[in-house]
């Protein structure tokens, strides 16, 4: 299978998952992007905890994209399932796996996902299946609370109910739904305790929004607004932004930000921390997530690094996945601010969309113009090629994982890491050609590859920068 057939495959899988339309109340679960998201993220973690060499991790890449191309094409189930077996042979106990398959296979689709406190009415949950598992286990589900109370637990029988969950008394926070088997308990869904409805919140913020005048700055009100409309009492399953959000803080955050532009001030600027953010292009709002660590709250010029996720990922990936967010850590060993935007914005975008990027965050950080970088994978190693045609007066470095292109000569500075094992953009050998520097990761496949290789990535492109501007030449002096 070529690049470019898997790249269209996901491009029609994605699409799926997104215009797939709305759940009947009576239909079984059906694995989202949210449930996939889920057992990626469980994979990582279990990964990182426990990494292993040599066989074992060439086999554990394999069997990942072995997933990925399951997603690619269409059969999320598939993915989940390989990715849960997996999981499990990392992180749970051999006597213990069957009945964790059991809970992880669990979905619970809580129809009320926000409520507000004090609510006495029960919450429903529909409880089915994402795959056929082996055996049976006796099933609960419980909800906990942030401080780690149990608000309620009740048995799922068959684990095809439709359950009914007491919630009187649960606190504002955000609380995990899990499924119960034995002494496991597997979180499968979140619960949003809110204060007050978020469709209420929006609308004040939206009202108060509405009351700014001329000179409030455009960009941080398209922000404010953007972020604003994520405000849902019922989030889409189909949107991280949506799904992987703290709606609760989320909402404390947005009022905060449009009373702060109520009185004159940009919340934006020199804000550090993780925010997911849009920018304004034009008659185009693009979305993107943005790191800065707390060395970026001064004056001191910082590097920034752009990076550009692969196909069917999207703003969110490399803050949260590649590694469980290990771009994070690297912002904070070495200072750089990390900007992570949508990658098919800024191939559809138009010249403007990168530059516009630069700019906005040389706004609100102190960034080291001669220090900007892109590193992208798959979709987004494509991505960084065109970026370092089109750009190379604003890009010191790019590095491009398990994908790329043709750079041209007088581009910046490239690296390509492909891994050794990679069934959709194959490894190659080493070296250095047409001026590009070409690695091979030995025992990494597609994805795995992006978090095994990222701290030597990242190091590369901070050791370049573009070439200090030539001093005008001294006036002559007259005698």
């Amino acid at each position: 299978m070529t690049q470019r057939t898997v790249g269209a495959l996901a491009a029609i899988a994605l699409a799926l998952v997104v215009a797939s339309p709305a759940a009947r109340a009576d239909d079984p679960p059906k694995a989202s992007r949210a449930d996939l998201a889920a057992a990626y993220l469980r994979f990582e973690r279990a990964y990182l905890a426990d990494p292993r060499e040599g066989a074992e991790r060439a086999r554990l890449n394999r069997a990942f994209d072995r997933a990925t191309i399951a997603f690619f094409t269409g059969r999320n189930a598939d993915a989940i399932r390989t990715l849960d077996r997996e999981t499990a042979g990392l992180a749970v106990p051999e006597a213990k796996r069957g009945a964790w398959l059991a809970a992880v296979a669990t979905a619970v689709r809580v129809e009320t996902p926000v409520i507000v406190a004090g609510r006495r009415e029960p919450i429903l949950a529909r409880v089915g299946r994402l795959y056929p598992v082996d055996g049976d286990a006796e099933l609960a589900i419980r909800i906990v609370a942030p401080d780690g109370s149990i608000v309620v637990e009740r048995p799922l029988g068959d684990a095809t109910d439709r359950v009914a969950l007491p919630v009187a008394g649960a606190r504002p926070g955000l609380h995990e739904v899990r499924v119960v088997a034995g002494d496991l308990a597997v979180p499968v869904a979140r619960l949003h305790v809110v204060e007050r409805s978020l469709a209420a919140v929006r609308a004040d913020n939206e009202r108060l929004l509405e009351k700014l005048g001329p000179d409030a700055p455009p960009h941080a009100v398209a922000c404010a607004r953007a972020r604003n409309a994520l405000l849902v009492d019922r989030p889409s399953s189909a949107s991280s932004a949506q799904f992987l959000a703290d709606l609760g803080a989320l909402a404390a955050d947005v009022s905060a930000e449009v009373a702060a532009l109520l009185e004159g001030h940009d919340p934006y600027r020199r804000r550090t921390g993780d925010l997911w953010r849009v920018l304004t292009v034009g008659d185009r709002t693009l979305p993107f997530r943005v790191y800065a660590p707390d060395a970026a709250a001064g004056e001191e010029p910082r590097p920034l690094v752009v990076v550009l996720h692969g196909m069917g990922g999207d703003e969110n990936m490399f803050l949260e996945g590649y590694g469980a967010g290990r771009i994070r850590a690297l912002a904070d060993e070495h200072g750089f601010v990390v900007a992570s935007p949508r990658t098919g914005d800024y191939l559809r975008g138009g010249e403007d969309a990168f530059p516009a990027l630069i700019d906005r965050l040389a706004e609100d950080f102190a960034i080291d113009r001669r220090r900007v970088h892109v590193l992208g994978h798959s979709m987004g190693a494509g991505a960084v090629a065109a970026l370092l045609r089109e750009h190379p007066e604003r890009i010191a470095a790019g590095c491009m994982l398990a994908g790329g292109g043709a750079v041209g000569p007088d581009a910046p500075p490239a690296l390509v890491i492909r891994g050794a094992l990679d069934p959709i953009a194959r490894g190659g050998r080493g070296g250095s050609r047409e001026g590009v520097e070409v690695r091979i990761g030995e025992g990494y496949g597609h994805t795995l590859l992006v978090a095994g290789v990222l701290p030597d990535a990242v190091a590369w492109l901070l050791e370049r920068r573009l070439p200090a501007p030539e001093a005008p030449p001294a006036p002559r002096r007259a005698y």
